[in-house]
């Protein structure tokens, strides 16, 4: 009798915590937005293709004008690496917020998977959601799954990643081998906002049959600065 109540109560929580699943994954969106871009400066470094950049984005210097190229590989840039950096950079001066909506209109949350809960955290599986894409991209997402982990306090998302789940096709004679996509999110001090920490990505495949390809990007956030409002 006693086992047949623990299991039923049991069956209960998993229940409801699947009825929870949506609304813990929205709050944790709606606590994190780019509206702290008004007030917070930072510095950006980007790895790619083994050359590493430097830049500092400062929301007290003028539109257009927020960016600043620090280095490149340790060094000083050159007046065209800094002009080359400045245009890729150039409709990216802070100006517009993304809604948090945004990113959790990514994430199907009837999908919403619980794999584990502990009093720190949650960890979630799910699909993602690619909405209204072309029918290449939705070809490729349907081959990746996703997990969503949330921070009790706050609550915030801590890391979301992206993993094919099998080799996907993408186009003729393209053929993806490993595909993984991982972000990262905490506080820009203590007691601050939620701001991204890390961006990583690595691509393998091969094309045309012989040709064999690796692509590898990483982008970390540091040096947070409250800059007024």
């Amino acid at each position: 009798m006693r086992t047949t109540i623990v299991f039923a109560l049991l069956a209960c929580a998993s229940s409801a915590a699947a009825e929870d699943n949506p609304s813990i994954v929205a709050d944790a969106f709606a606590n994190m937005d780019s509206s702290y871009r008004d007030e917070w400066a930072y510095s950006e470094t980007t790895t790619e293709d083994d050359v590493t950049v430097v830049g500092r984005f400062d929301p007290r210097r003028a539109s257009g004008d927020r960016w600043m190229l620090i280095s490149v590989d340790g060094r000083q840039p050159t007046p065209e690496e800094r002009e080359a950096y400045l245009d890729d950079k150039e409709e990216d001066q802070g100006d517009g917020h993304s809604d948090s909506g945004e990113a959790s209109d990514f994430i199907d949350v009837n999908s919403l998977t619980l794999l584990e809960e502990t009093s720190q955290h949650w960890l979630f599986a799910f699909t993602p959601d690619v909405g209204d894409e072309d029918a290449s991209t939705r070809k490729f997402m349907a081959q990746v799954s996703g997990t969503l982990k949330v921070a009790r306090e706050g609550p915030y998302v801590e890391f979301l990643e992206l993993t094919n789940t099998k080799p996907i096709k993408p186009a003729f004679s393209v053929k993806i081998s490993q595909f993984h996509t991982r972000l990262t999110f905490g506080p820009a001090v203590e007691g601050g906002p939620i701001v991204p920490k890390s961006m990583d990505m690595q691509v393998k495949g091969r094309a045309a049959v012989l040709v064999r390809f690796e692509e590898a990007e990483s982008i970390h956030y540091s040096d947070y600065e409250f800059a007024g409002g």
